[in-house]
């Protein structure tokens, strides 16, 4: 199989864990990496290695901006939001 099938059998794959990881009301990336881990260890499956900059496009950073964007400011406030600990802590570094 060629990688380019490879990458979209993985989407489609992950599109189905989300989608199966709401209507069971669990986050999806535990999901994600749950059924990554299990294909593992199926033996018998052929290792892929695409390259990191691959992987860094199609994959990371698409769940990165996904959790940015259901972070909100109002919810920071009232949950333990690293970012408001770190501008008023007096061992903050100046950015320079």
């Amino acid at each position: 199989m060629d990688l380019f099938e490879i990458i979209i059998a993985l989407l489609l794959a992950a599109a189905l864990l989300s989608a199966f990881a709401e209507r069971i009301a669990v986050p999806y990336p535990a999901i994600l990496a749950v059924a990554g881990s299990a294909i593992a260890f199926i033996p018998g499956v052929p290792a892929i290695t695409p390259e990191p900059a691959l992987v860094l496009a199609l994959f990371v950073a698409p769940i990165l901006l996904d959790a940015a964007y259901d972070a909100s400011p109002a919810t920071c406030g009232t949950t333990s939001c690293p970012s408001q600990r770190w501008h008023s802590s007096p061992w903050a570094l100046p950015l320079r």
